[in-house]
């Protein structure tokens, strides 16, 4: 049997428990009445279920805490002691038993955690238990626990983001010329990039071909002015599709239209770069039209790097045409409350 003599113990018992003489600073003590049981089980959760198993138990300075355990196939990733919150006094990896003895010498919170990383449950045998110096048990080792909010810096899926420090940021106001297809020196195709400012959360965009687009954009704005929404808008028709997701720049019907595909450029592919050399590419969004206006949500942790482009296709035989584009980004701090539950510590 492997004795560990530490501030805390603790040891998983299968047999009978009356064999050990546990040791510690107080001196020697033997089990005559054996371990007063806990807990024992027989499997420990795998990934698809829950891939920890963990106890919480109040122990009493001067008495020993046992665990002992073992797996006929398969390992434990890790098998780990602390004594609440974070003071590491075992750990095992890749482990397929042990038997772990403890001294108490502090009053307090003591977690004995499992950890399986397999697909599947792990049949484990294992015991906790605890003995006193008079033979006595506690008169309760529960834990109490109570539900505190804890904020945390970035989005995550474990709670309720939020999102402070709002800004606003003009990314383009560009107006590019795309050549016809009869043109034989360039081709029909343009690529406009874009960076997004970093804690980009959302972006609106205005994309128009024709002299019509320009004042459909300046009619929206002399409507916002002349109304309440002026007062969140700030008149300007971009800031209003952040703030809402309702365009109020009018639809033109007719004139010169452009096929465009809004995509993302990552470290590992141009998208942009593809759509130039004619080859497989993905997109964002496309469509073919005289104008259009929309806002893009990102997804916690998308766009790291922040690179976009407008790709854009001119499908007139004769007529080149100029496509102006406008870009704006809302960017704010990620945040996310969590409500966790924790023991309570007396």
């Amino acid at each position: 049997m492997k004795k560990i003599i530490l501030t805390l113990l603790l040891v998983l018992i299968v047999a009978n428990p009356s064999y050990a003489q546990i040791s510690g600073k107080n001196g020697y003590f033997e089990l005559s009445k054996g371990v007063f049981d806990i807990d024992a089980a027989k499997y420990v959760d795998g990934k698809s279920i829950s891939s920890t198993k963990q106890f919480y138990y109040r122990l009493e300075k001067g008495c020993a805490l046992f665990l002992r355990y073992s797996l006929n196939s398969y390992s434990l990733n890790k098998v780990k002691i602390f004594k609440y919150p974070n003071r590491e006094i075992y750990s095992a990896f890749k482990t397929k038993g042990d038997e772990v003895e403890y001294y108490i010498e502090e009053t307090g919170v003591y977690l004995i955690e499992f950890e399986n990383n397999g697909i599947t449950k792990r049949a484990v045998d294992y015991r906790i238990g605890y003995s006193t110096k008079n033979d006595a048990p506690i008169e309760n080792t529960n834990v109490a626990f109570k539900t505190i909010t804890d904020t945390i810096e970035g989005a995550t899926s474990l709670g309720k983001i939020i999102y402070t420090d709002t800004s606003y940021v003009d990314v383009l106001d560009q107006k590019i010329l795309v050549n016809s297809q009869s043109n034989l020196m360039s081709p029909p195709k343009a690529v406009v990039a874009f960076t997004l400012p970093k804690n980009t959360i959302k972006f609106s965009y205005y994309l128009e071909v024709s002299q019509e687009g320009v004042d459909k954009y300046k009619e929206s704005i002399n409507n916002l002015s002349n109304s309440s929404a002026s007062l969140l808008s700030s008149v300007d028709p971009m800031l209003g599709l952040l703030l809402t997701g309702v365009s109020t720049i009018g639809t033109i019907s007719g004139g010169e239209d452009v096929q465009f595909y809004l995509v993302e450029n990552t470290q590992f592919i141009s998208n942009s770069n593809l759509f130039l050399t004619d080859q497989p590419f993905q997109a964002i969004r496309n469509s073919k039209v005289y104008n259009d206006a929309s806002a893009i949500d990102l997804l916690a942790g998308k766009n790291i790097n922040g690179n976009w482009a407008f790709c854009l296709y001119n499908d007139n035989v004769v007529q080149s045409i100029d496509v102006a584009l406008k870009v704006k980004a809302m960017c704010a701090k990620a945040k996310t409350i969590i409500q966790k539950t924790v023991p309570i510590i007396e």
